[in-house]
């Protein structure tokens, strides 16, 4: 006998509201009825393009890529600004931002294929050595088994020690094989010679997109032979693609009638039309083999106007968010070499420099604007700061004197041994630590609320340097002796201080907030330009983040906030504009069910 819910089909939910869109339910599919709007509702999935960190060199073609959307790596490529041309460059993905990986690809080159994941990935052919292959295993890389035959700008699919690679050129060839992690084995040709197409899937199901000649068609491989499927409906060569065989998706490239944009999903037997990428572009390198299917992917570099971009991916319910600034409330006083400590929504900044006078003005800010309030007893610019907007320490600046601010005004108190000008300022009022300066390049002192005592010394004395953390677990970073900007890092215990990983781009006099083990560093100086080039840092290694809006220098060395939720504010060239940083974030966005 038919039970209710097979007559009936399942029960709709009677909600006076939406369904959370964290919750547990949260779901393509997922429907009921809102009875304060009237409304049958639902999550349905889209595609959606999002915008990533910037990849950290520009100009940069033909990259291998490997990997998942939030732990993939960039192999090799090619610099049409260079005379080298090709490059071993290594860098890493995870998830927010781009890395350098010191270990380079054993030979420089380019037009390579990639496959497998960030610790177990390869990369063959190229115009490095053509018939060479190598092995990535999450640090470095190693020589693998030699090509049969020696090709560039092929394609495939697979995993380290189950590969695929058919296609490329020179001659244009239709040749495929199979490797076992350690050798290649002869397998059958595609129908049709190509080089430049795209690839993705697996050993033992792997498309071949489009490539030379154009247009080219679509073939699938199923271990054992190609065979010809339903052709992609805007052929081209040099685009990108990821996903299975039954579930890819295919983008950017040049077409007949140029480079495009636009974006197909494959579904095993037929293409459909999905969401064009932000731009055109084409010798993008893309995540290629994505065994979760079409999901989420996502491609960076290449030619047009995408040769720095980094986009994300999603076929889903969930509208991704990527890291990013926006504009807050101006400062009442623009002005450089001031000081900004405190939360994103409870910031202080005090002192400056407007030209041609030091500055004693402090400005309260609540998330939204700032509002002057008493100002410092000596007029002062490169000062350093520590604490929360009630309870903070101005700390020397030209010239060199302490002060402590109470939430409504400033004291005097006992002055550092030595100026710390142009130094880091991390921790509260009762533990605050300084680090570098001009005069005490090399020092660090410690702050109990009432005294001052000495710290251990920074391993490279510098100044303009940025800071975050606490007085036990504290980062100095950048900074400057003269002639050069540094990219250093430090980290310190509570008494010593150790050199960890450098960033991505040496600069000075950039902002700095968050903790030891979760830091922003914004902006600053590179002794050639200023740059709003922005990294985070996880407690290992430096990322590029979302970059600022305004390109800055000298707004404190230290921000406010954490790497979720920050701020910086003022700078030089004098500014007033104060930038808020908020961490990637998702929601899911309900919609109606029409009937009509």
């Amino acid at each position: 006998m038919a039970t209710y819910r097979e007559i009936k089909g399942l029960e709709v939910p009677y909600l006076d509201a939406d369904l959370p869109s964290a919750s547990a339910s949260t779901e393509a599919g997922s429907v009921w009825y809102n009875s304060t709007t009237g409304k049958l509702r639902a999550f349905v999935s889209y595609d959606t393009w999002a915008s990533g960190a910037d990849f950290i060199t520009n100009d940069l073609e033909r990259i291998a890529g490997f990997g998942t959307q939030t732990a993939c790596v960039s192999a090799g490529g090619y610099d049409p600004a260079s005379p080298a041309g090709a490059r071993n460059y290594t860098y890493e993905y995870n998830g927010s931002g781009w890395s350098t990986n010191p270990n380079v690809v054993t030979t420089a080159g380019y037009g390579y294929w990639g496959t497998g994941t960030s610790t177990a990935g390869l990369i063959w052919g190229g115009n490095g050595d053509q018939d060479e292959a190598n092995e990535f295993n999450g640090t470095s890389w190693t020589e693998g088994g030699d090509l049969n035959t020696a090709r560039t700008y092929g394609c495939g699919g697979g995993t380290q020690t189950a590969g695929l690679a058919t296609g490329g050129t020179p001659p244009r060839t239709a040749d495929s094989e199979e490797y076992n992690g350690s050798s290649w084995t002869e397998a059958n040709n595609l129908n049709n010679a190509r080089d430049s197409a795209a690839g993705t899937g697996t050993q033992t199901a792997c498309l071949a997109i489009g490539g030379n000649p154009v247009p080219t068609g679509v073939e699938v491989y199923d271990g054992t032979s190609w065979t010809e499927v339903t052709d992609h409906p805007a052929p081209g060569a040099v685009g990108g693609s990821f996903g299975i065989s039954t579930a890819a998706l295919y983008y950017g490239g040049e077409g007949a009638g140029g480079t495009v944009a636009e974006a197909w999903m494959y579904d095993g037997s037929a293409w459909t039309a999905s969401t064009d990428m932000p731009y055109a572009s084409y010798a993008m390198a893309s995540i290629n083999s994505a065994p979760g299917g079409v999901g989420s992917g996502m491609t960076w570099a290449g030619s047009g106007a995408g040769n720095k971009n980094t986009i994300e991916f999603q076929k889903s319910i969930l509208t991704f968010t990527p890291a990013s600034w926006a504009s807050g409330g101006n400062l009442n006083t623009g002005r450089g070499q001031h000081f900004v400590n405190g939360t994103q929504t409870a910031a202080l900044a005090a002192g400056g420099y407007v030209s041609p006078n030091a500055q004693d003005v402090s400005e309260e800010y609540d998330g939204s604007s700032w509002t002057e309030g008493n100002d410092l007893n000596t007029a002062r610019y490169d000062p350093l700061g520590f604490g929360i907007q009630t309870a903070m320490v101005a700390v020397s600046g030209t010239p060199g004197k302490t002060e402590e601010y109470n939430g409504t005004s400033w004291t005097e108190v006992t002055n550092i041994p030595t100026s710390a000008s142009q130094g880091a300022g991390t921790g509260i009022l009762t533990a605050g630590l300084t680090a570098g300066g001009v005069s005490n390049a090399a020092e660090s002192f410690e702050y109990d609320g009432t005294n001052w005592t000495a710290g251990g010394n920074l391993n490279t004395g510098r100044y303009h340097v940025a800071g975050a953390g606490t007085q036990t677990a504290s980062l100095a970073i950048s900074g400057t002796t003269g002639p050069a900007a540094l990219a250093i890092s430090e980290e310190y215990d509570g008494s010593s201080w150790t050199e960890g990983n450098d960033l991505n781009t040496a600069r000075y006099a950039m902002g700095g907030f968050g903790t030891q083990t979760a830091a922003m560093g914004a902006s600053g100086y590179d002794h050639s330009a200023v740059v709003t080039t922005c990294e985070t840092y996880d407690g290992t290694s430096y990322s590029t983040s979302a970059n600022n809006s305004t390109a800055r220098y000298k707004f404190g060395g230290t921000g406010a906030g954490t790497t979720s939720s920050g701020l910086i504010a003022g700078g030089v060239p004098t500014s007033a504009a104060t930038e808020e940083f908020n961490e990637v974030s998702t929601a899911a966005e309900a919609s109606d069910i029409a009937f009509d």
